[in-house]
């Protein structure tokens, strides 16, 4: 999925500290298989900002999937 932002930050929400060790978490989580039922449209992306968050370039925070 290509997201709408440039800057990332780790670790993730899920304590993640790197994206390799994020896409191996979501190789063997639940999450494929969530997306594929297509009750929510917007689950790919909510999962997607859970093991890349999208970084504030201006604090350095992570911001919240939902925001």
């Amino acid at each position: 999925m290509n997201l709408p932002y440039n800057h990332t930050i780790y670790p993730n929400y899920l304590g993640h500290r790197t994206q390799k060790e994020a896409s191996i978490s979501w190789e063997s989580s639940l999450f494929p298989a969530l997306v594929q039922t297509n009750c929510y449209k917007y689950l790919m992306f909510f999962a997607c900002t859970i093991l890349v968050p999208k970084c504030d370039v201006n604090t350095s925070q992570r911001i919240p999937p939902c925001r």
